[in-house]
């Protein structure tokens, strides 16, 4: 039984629904992103003072369940905006640079400014080769490169990356 945070006025305690529904397969590239950069699974966490739950994507363990109110949860209900938010894709390259010091990150524009190009590579400074990529991608947003760049340098499945940019796409 999935609990929610609210219930219907004709339901009982023991059918309650979830207040944040959503498809639980649904792949989105920011969750992607929460799941294989940040290792942030969405979690069940019961709100204060009753049975009800709602869906989070921290990792926090201060977000114990019942210890808040559903108003204060609002901000972890969905995976940051990683692919539409500067800030938050920054975070990205931050994060992965963090668990793999040796890599490094590049990002250019091309296409007369329509494409930007994101890479990440490992660099060896006695590798005269410039060393060897681990993820890269070009999309119209820098935003969405450095995502798509970033999953597949930690190993997303590539299906995963493909149905995720459909979708976003509408198809």
């Amino acid at each position: 039984i999935h609990l929610g945070a609210s219930l219907n006025p004709d339901e009982t305690p023991s059918n309650p629904t979830r207040a944040n529904p959503r498809e639980e397969e649904e792949l989105s590239i920011d969750r992607l992103i929460e799941r294989h950069v940040f290792g942030v699974e969405p979690r069940e966490v019961r709100i204060r003072g009753g049975t009800n739950t709602v869906t989070v994507y921290v990792a926090n363990p201060a977000l114990a369940d019942g210890t808040w109110l559903e108003h204060e949860l609002r901000a972890y209900r969905e995976p940051r905006h990683f692919s539409t938010d500067p800030a938050a894709a920054w975070s990205v390259v931050d994060k992965v640079h963090a668990d793999h010091p040796t890599w490094r990150f590049a990002l250019s524009c091309t296409g007369g400014g329509k494409q930007w190009r994101a890479s990440l590579y490992t660099f060896d400074p006695h590798d005269d080769s410039g060393g060897s990529v681990e993820g890269q991608a070009k999309h119209a947003t820098r935003e969405l490169a450095i995502c798509i760049a970033a999953l597949r340098a930690v190993g997303c499945p590539e299906s995963d990356i493909e149905t995720a940019t459909s979708e976003r796409r509408g198809g």
